[in-house]
């Protein structure tokens, strides 16, 4: 199995400040050791057209961090091939529409209320106002109906024994999957959360989602 690595910039991650909560599910099967080996590895996107691309080297970067606090050590050196390739894949769908509706509260009885009316007396019709103040009730007054689009991002990362593979028979020893939903459609800010997710417990517990 012959691979041509492509260099990957040295890129830093700046993550600091961000209160964004991104909620995602991850789904990891592997036949990895808990605690890495201290073999190379280099990591590539799974799609060429992306390997000129600041932003996937961008996060090709923060995956490679990832392993190396695991125990694996990336290669700086094109020429020198590694033991496991990691590929990475990520990207969103074009979103669909959510209605959500939601109660609207207010004074719906009591208060001060204002009549008027006639009164016959001494043979002629008088004109009367008057007022009166009862306990306000509260309650719902109406729905308000809001409309929005929910988008679904993914990440996939498979990691290839290289020493292990045959022709055309590469050796999967791990394959994971991240997805999260929510408003935003900016994979800059979506990405990197996800990224976190994965490796936050890594390798994990094989075929379990968390």
């Amino acid at each position: 199995m012959k691979t041509c690595l492509a260099p990957i910039l040295a890129l830093s991650l700046v993550m600091g400040g961000c209160a964004m909560r991104v909620n995602t599910r991850v789904t990891a099967f592997h036949m990895l050791p808990n605690q890495g080996d201290g073999r190379t590895f280099a990591v590539l996107p799974l799609r060429k057209e992306l390997t000129t691309s600041l932003e996937a080297a961008t996060y090709a970067v923060q995956i490679g961090r990832s392993l190396e606090k695991h125990g694996y050590r990336m290669i700086r050196d094109t020429n020198t091939p590694p033991a496991l390739v990691v590929w990475y894949a990520y990207g969103i769908d074009s979103g669909r529409t959510t209605i959500t509706s939601a109660p609207e509260f207010g004074q719906i009885s009591g208060g001060y209320e204002t009549f008027s009316g006639t009164i016959y007396s001494g043979g002629q019709l008088s004109p009367y106002v008057g007022s009166q103040y009862t306990t306000p009730q509260f309650g719902v007054t109406g729905y308000s109906v809001a409309s929005h689009l929910e988008f679904t991002r993914f990440l996939d990362i498979i990691i290839v024994d290289k020493a292990a593979s045959l022709p055309g028979k590469p050796r999967i020893v791990y394959e994971a999957r991240a997805i999260s939903s929510g408003r935003s459609n900016q994979l800059g800010e979506i990405v990197p959360h996800m990224i976190s997710k994965v490796f936050a417990d890594f390798p994990g517990h094989n075929g379990a989602t968390r």
